[in-house]
């Protein structure tokens, strides 16, 4: 009888350490996979733009003289985008020689999404509405950017507001653009 109880005992003994082994494995499991839940829908691994840095290259580069840039696009609807408690916007003058034709162009710079989902609203200094639409209905640049509008030059102020589709459901960290003045 000795035997048998010395035999059991072992056996539970084993048992024992199998089934904390198991509860082991089963939490680490668990861990990794909420830490690669949180990891890739909290964009952690996403690179981060670094405004000194873009500023300084930007500043550096021959072809352009002033940044007009607006940063980090909010979900609204196209009402709220369109509204005062905007505040992603920018206020432009162009001048220059009267009747030159110039585009304003607009180019990521951060993250990038579709553009079915960008919106802007461009207006004059009296804030009438010039332009309002969504990227994707603009033509496309030489160099990649979209212009979202053409006139000839009047010395006019104008104010440019962007943001993301209230009903778009990804990502929207990092989302920016630049916007040049360009002659035609």
């Amino acid at each position: 009888m000795t035997k048998k109880r010395k035999i059991s005992k072992k056996r539970q003994y084993i048992l024992k350490k199998q089934k904390k082994l198991l509860f082991l494995c089963i939490f680490l499991l668990i861990i990794v996979i909420i830490l690669a839940y949180i990891i890739f829908k909290t964009n952690l691994l996403e690179q981060k733009i670094n405004d000194k840095f873009v500023r300084y290259i930007s500043f550096n580069n021959a072809n352009t003289t002033d940044i007009l840039k607006i940063s980090n696009l909010q979900r609204k609807s196209n009402y709220h985008g369109k509204g005062v408690l905007n505040n992603s916007y920018v206020k432009f003058n162009v001048d220059g020689e009267k009747n030159s034709k110039f585009d304003i162009v607009v180019y990521p710079i951060g993250m990038k999404i579709d553009e079915r989902n960008i919106y802007y609203y461009l207006t004059d200094s009296n804030d009438k509405k010039i332009e309002f639409d969504n990227l994707s209905n603009k033509a496309v640049s030489s160099d990649s950017g979209r212009i979202i509008y053409t006139n000839k030059i009047s010395n006019d102020k104008y104010k440019l507001k962007m943001w993301v589709n209230s009903k778009y459901k990804g990502s929207i960290k990092n989302v920016s653009y630049e916007i040049k003045i360009k002659p035609c």
